[in-house]
């Protein structure tokens, strides 16, 4: 048994290539065409390890293989077979108004099952958003998603970059990316998939990180009535943050507002709440907020004095 049910895969890497093979040799495309889409798919499964290996994941090696392999499976399917796969399945109208670069992976994990008889759905999930992307992306979907864009099949510098950015954090690679499809869709005036409007409203916090992120964190917290704001350069200092935010608020109920605020645009690590002091670690920038009476008795001012005082709008 698998996550989701009883799942007939094997893990023979030659058996899904071969898989693919024939279920492109069936379609109608160009024998040219549908090669360099299988070599492709090779390509992502090489990518794939590649990244397990330089982040060292703890994702299951036969999962991503099977997902890597078979993610573009129905990529030739005819709009016939979409539209039977609708039926049998009772799928939302909605399906059918679907743009075809985008409908082979939603209906894609349909096709699997009925012609493979896979039914892991970590596997089948992962099939189903290597396009769109979705919020809150598990693991193998989060690689499957972006060794897709990334693999070294792809030689123009567009990608190159994504990829370079991929190899440092992947998470930051998935929000660029979804950030840059967003502005080009909408440019164009073409329909945005909701999966992929919900992918970046929950991925775009990983964009922010790096020397301006203290002014995002700043004009978030501006939100709950935050005053004495101080951001103090810590990268001289320190080695496991870059900047300190010291600010003062007039209620507990408004520091725990400033966590749950941070969360909307931020990855938070941790926090530690107190009645009269939190602490809120977004990894490179370390936020103190005080009840303004308690921040002269805590004395981090006088501890962060010999650090340079940066400027804020």
């Amino acid at each position: 048994d698998s996550k989701g049910g009883s799942c007939l895969m094997t893990y023979d890497l030659e058996y899904y290539k071969n898989k693919l093979l024939k279920k492109y040799e069936s379609s109608n495309a160009p024998y040219d065409k549908y090669m360099k889409r299988y070599y492709h798919s090779i390509g992502v499964y090489e990518m794939a390890m590649k990244l397990i290996d330089i982040h060292k994941l703890n994702i299951n090696p036969e999962k991503v293989m099977i997902a890597s392999i078979l993610h573009d499976y129905s990529k030739f399917c005819s709009l016939e077979d979409y539209q039977n796969i609708i039926l049998k399945y009772n799928l939302d109208k909605s399906y059918n108004e679907l743009d075809p670069k985008i409908m082979h992976a939603l209906l894609g994990k349909y096709i699997v099952m009925d012609d493979l008889e896979i039914y892991d759905e970590e596997v089948l999930e992962a099939i189903n958003t290597h396009t769109t992307g979705n919020e809150n992306m598990n693991p193998l979907q989060e690689l499957i998603f972006i060794s897709d864009l990334v693999e070294l099949g792809r030689t123009e510098e567009f990608f190159k970059f994504y990829r370079k950015l991929a190899y440092k954090d992947i998470k930051k690679s998935i929000a660029y990316y979804l950030k840059y499809s967003l502005e080009t869709l909408s440019k164009e005036q073409k329909k945005i998939h909701t999966y992929t409007i919900n992918a970046y409203n929950y991925y775009k916090k990983y964009l922010l990180k790096g020397d301006n992120k203290y002014e995002q964190v700043v004009d978030c917290l501006d939100h709950n009535i935050v005053k004495d704001v101080k951001v103090y350069d810590a990268r001289e200092k320190a080695t496991l943050y870059d900047y300190v935010i010291v600010c003062s608020t007039m209620t507990s109920r408004q520091m725990e507002a400033c966590i749950n605020y941070l969360k909307d645009d931020f990855e938070i690590r941790g926090y530690e709440f107190a009645d009269s002091w939190t602490l809120i670690d977004l990894d490179d920038v370390i936020v103190h907020v005080f009840k303004e009476e308690e921040r002269e008795r805590y004395g981090l001012d006088r501890l962060y004095a010999s650090m340079p005082i940066l400027d804020i709008k």
